[in-house]
């Protein structure tokens, strides 16, 4: 039993992770006035999507991982709402010009 829950964890561990970053984007987005998008740095843009693109793909390792639906529905869950945080800067011309640098 012990052996199944060590590789249970083991399963979760990138959804968790996901999970734990998804959590960290949306405070930096939601709750932090000074990283409004229309306000940010660009050093500030690119960590954000930066952050947004690893959640992306941690949640597409979970998914690929975890073998509970509900734990693949969860994975699609944060990779959908990563993707929609980065969305928010991909019709600002600064972001723009940085993809092209």
């Amino acid at each position: 039993d012990k052996m199944l829950d060590g590789i249970d964890a083991l399963r979760h561990a990138k959804l968790t992770t996901a999970r734990d970053q998804l959590k960290v984007l949306l405070g930096l987005l939601i709750n932090d006035a000074s990283l409004d998008a229309n306000n940010m740095t660009r050093d500030e843009m690119t960590s954000t999507c930066n952050l947004a693109e690893r959640i992306t793909g941690l949640a597409d390792e979970a998914f690929n991982t975890v073998a509970r639906r509900e734990d693949k529905v969860s994975a699609v869950k944060i990779a959908v709402i990563a993707i929609a945080a980065r969305g928010c800067f991909d019709h600002r011309p600064e972001f723009i010009a940085l993809q092209f640098r």
